[in-house]
């Protein structure tokens, strides 16, 4: 799984971006990502899955857990 680091959470909207450690865009993620329970914060370290958001065809976040 890619690693990376929480760069914005915004919990009162339930989004957020994740900076990837191998460099590139950041990612999107939305609160669903998140196991029941799990908050972030900016700087946390986080492990992701990757996919592709079919309404703007820019890369996403999913199944987002901290390390």
């Amino acid at each position: 799984m890619p690693k990376g680091k929480v760069r914005l959470f915004k919990e009162d909207k339930g989004y957020g971006f994740i900076g990837p450690d191998s460099g590139g865009e950041d990612l999107f993620f939305h609160v669903s990502s998140l196991s029941p329970g799990v908050t972030l914060k900016q700087g946390d370290r986080v492990s992701y899955e990757t996919a592709v958001d079919h309404r703007t065809g820019r890369g996403r976040a999913e199944k987002v857990v901290i390390d």
